[in-house]
């Protein structure tokens, strides 16, 4: 019964699952992303899939287990010389269990030896006794660019780099990183009684952890990385989640196929946010069924800077300082006509700039604080969504152009869709981002990025877990010394599984 109950909540977990919220659908207040493990939860068909397969991995021990068991019930009905009479029944049910009988079966029963049973594996039991389930989706872009983009090229293009291409500017590649596996334990309860606590966990893996070697072969062959992994703790309206998991900052991306793990607009035109290890603790306050939905997340999470220390060591200012703490607020309703949801993000982190050594020179500290917030409205046919923030010294988060320093800015991005029928749509965005110059140029000596405008255009169809879009970015890059701009054109196919 635990083996099937633990199949069950597999089967029963909810949508489809991006760690940049509902980037297929647009965005999702928190609510829904907590009921879909801040994201996700493996779909039916995910859970189906993956169990299924999961079965067949171990369809070798299956039969191995199944063998064993019809050879000992052979055993334990095999004829004796007082019994010989009853072997007839005893074959047959031996072969009720185990199936027909092989030749060799044959020939064992005439000289009384156990019979080689040929074993049959119960599919249904074996993906019952699973208490997980995987997910996720295959994603693939081709592009053609006229200009070379950071963070990088391809499906993690933001901004336009401080030097192009050269004289034949375009430059055609392909792009798979953004395939993604997910894999997610079943919700378990850790008590008999109804109230109990309920347990879960998701690990999350994409493909932007580097390339194998630095050959001419090697951009055919991406590295896996880890983006979030946490266990939850659930009971009623409340759920405290400890691991590495989106903060609260990061809320609505735009809809894009093309750029998923980095959405446009991260680190480039108002989107900022990040995954990082701590502890989020999340209350429904509104009742349940309310139409109105209420819900309030408080996190604390682990510190980011650029130094002084090694950063891969948890010895940066951001260690060394303040956790990083955040509250959020959201609010939604779904209506008949219309459907709404909206949010609002506090952050505040202090960095020590010593390090974790004595402050020698008197560098000091360094406050980060920010105010971010969106919201999505959905009538009919018709979609828009737009988040922003003002913050300041806030690079760990990806604000102010993704720089280090005392800074201050802010950013915004609005993005408006229409579905002309049931599988096609048009969308349309624009976003920027705008640190204070005079803050940029004291903080960093060389180029720097004073301002950015995207600008994204996509024409996307859907068939279950199909989507095919074809895509336009633009981005207009101001530099300390220069101002570049940069175009790519994608198309891109995703198969969510």
């Amino acid at each position: 019964m635990r083996a099937a109950h633990a199949a069950g909540s597999c089967l029963a977990g909810g949508g489809r699952y991006w760690s940049e919220p509902a980037q297929l659908a647009g965005g999702a207040p928190l609510t829904a992303r907590l009921m879909t493990s801040s994201f996700f939860m493996p779909s039916v068909r995910g859970c189906r899939t993956s169990l299924l397969v999961a079965a067949a991995i171990l369809a070798g021990a299956g039969a191995r287990t199944a063998h064993a068991a019809v050879v000992h019930r052979a055993h334990a009905s095999a004829p004796s010389d007082s019994t010989k009479p009853k072997s007839r029944a005893a074959g047959a049910d031996t072969a009720r269990v185990a199936g027909p009988s092989t030749r060799s079966d044959s020939a064992a029963a005439t000289t009384g030896a156990p019979p080689t049973a040929t074993p049959v594996l119960d599919g249904a039991a074996i993906v019952a006794a699973l208490p997980f389930g995987i997910s996720g989706m295959a994603s693939a872009t081709l592009f053609a660019q006229d200009a070379a983009f950071g963070f990088g090229n391809g499906q993690n293009a933001v901004w336009a780099a401080p030097s192009s291409v050269g004289e034949d500017r375009w430059l055609m590649g392909g792009d798979v990183r953004n395939t993604r596996l997910v894999v997610r334990a079943s919700e378990t309860a850790l008590g008999a009684s109804a109230n109990a606590w309920r347990a879960s966990a998701v690990v999350e893996m994409d493909f932007f952890g580097g390339f194998n070697g630095t050959g001419a072969f090697s951009d055919e062959q991406p590295q896996i990385r880890l983006r979030t992994v946490f266990a939850d703790l659930r009971r009623g309206r409340t759920t405290i989640r400890i691991g590495q998991a989106p903060t609260p900052s990061l809320g609505l991306t735009p809809v894009s196929p093309s750029h998923i793990a980095f959405p446009i607009g991260i680190g480039s035109a108002g989107v900022i946010g990040w995954r990082e290890p701590g502890v989020f603790v999340t209350r429904t306050l509104s009742a349940v069924g309310a139409r109105t939905t209420v819900a309030l997340q408080v996190a604390a999470f682990r510190g980011g800077w650029t130094g002084p220390g090694n950063v891969l060591d948890q010895q940066s200012a951001g260690e060394a300082g303040v956790p990083q703490l955040e509250t959020r607020l959201d609010v939604g309703r779904a209506g008949r006509r219309a459907t709404w949801s909206a949010y609002a993000v506090a952050h505040y982190d202090q960095k020590d700039l010593s390090g974790i050594g004595p402050d020698t020179s008197g560098v000091g500290t360094l406050t980060g604080t920010a105010l971010t917030g969106g919201a999505k409205v959905t009538v009919g046919r018709y979609t828009l969504q737009g988040s922003g923030y003002h913050g300041r010294a806030i690079g760990q988060l990806f604000g102010q152009l993704s720089q280090f320093g005392d800074i201050r800015g802010w950013g915004a991005w609005g993005q408006g869709g229409v579905a002309l029928t049931k599988r096609l749509s048009v969308w349309a965005m624009t976003g920027t981002d705008d640190p204070h110059d005079d803050d940029v140029r004291r903080a960093i000596s060389g180029e720097a990025r004073l301002a950015n405008v995207a600008r994204a255009a996509l024409v996307r169809y859907t068939a279950g877990p199909y989507t095919l879009g074809a895509e336009v970015l633009s981005a207009r890059t101001t530099w300390t010394h220069a101002s570049r701009r940069a175009n790519q054109l994608a198309l891109s196919v995703i198969h969510a599984f």
